[in-house]
């Protein structure tokens, strides 16, 4: 059942509409496509800056062949930079410098990450993300890293969607 309220200028769309578009939309319709990514050789020097530059909260990882091999968030990066730590430092910030300059993003990247196929309805991508409180999911097309679907780009999607049909 489809039903539109008028309310003032506000169009509301129900429920069984909103279920039928998510499942007939595919997480390709909706990803960031060819993302930024991190290489296996980069350093977390390399990650702070992209993480800084371009106000993200996760990197995927990936190899030569553009394989999916990890991903790496901001608060990962934070905990290995101590506010503190059990010896003096006399300078702090020349400590994390050398630190996230002579580690690679290898040494803390999760290696074990849940990808979707960009065919998946959106609909199932969203109880995976919901399900398992993630804040990304890596999408992966033929062995490839293909993009990356966060909940706002879920929320995008519908706003768009939903203002570019009711207008």
């Amino acid at each position: 059942m489809i039903t539109i309220i008028q309310l003032k200028n506000v169009r509301i769309l129900s429920c069984d509409l909103l279920k039928l578009i998510c499942h007939m939309v595919t997480v390709k319709q909706v990803m960031t496509s060819n993302p930024i990514t991190l290489n296996e050789s980069d350093t977390m020097e390399n990650a702070l800056t992209l993480f800084k530059k371009h106000n993200f909260h996760h990197l995927p990882v990936v190899n030569e062949a553009n394989s999916l091999i990890g991903i790496i968030s901001s608060s990962d990066l934070e905990r290995t930079l101590p506010g503190s730590t059990l010896f003096k430092v006399v300078n702090l910030e020349e400590y994390n410098s050398t630190v996230l300059q002579a580690n690679l993003v290898t040494q803390i990247m999760k290696k074990e990450v849940v990808s979707v196929d960009e065919d998946m309805p959106i609909e199932d991508a969203y109880v995976l993300l919901k399900k398992n409180q993630f804040r990304c999911l890596p999408v992966i097309s033929s062995n490839k890293l293909s993009g990356i679907l966060t909940s706002m780009d879920i929320l995008e999607y519908i706003f768009t969607h939903f203002n570019n049909k009711l207008n």
